[in-house]
């Protein structure tokens, strides 16, 4: 397991826009979850590395992420 100030990967669709709510992914800006966190319904998701995170997300943009 990565230590929080570790980076991780993510991946988006072209449209820059989260899986799940449809947020639009803005650089260097903070994205936050409220509420419950439920796999696949409300959360993010963040991958170790870069095979994994294309692996689990079928779009083509891969961001470098810090949690």
């Amino acid at each position: 397991m990565k230590k929080n100030n570790e980076h991780f990967f993510w991946v988006c669709d072209l449209d820059n826009k989260t899986q799940h709510k449809r947020k639009p992914i803005v650089p260097g800006t903070t994205l936050r979850c409220t509420g419950a966190l439920i796999p696949c319904e409300n959360g993010l998701h963040a991958s170790p590395t870069p095979w994994d995170a294309l692996q689990y997300n079928s779009g083509p943009i891969l961001w470098l992420v810090k949690l």
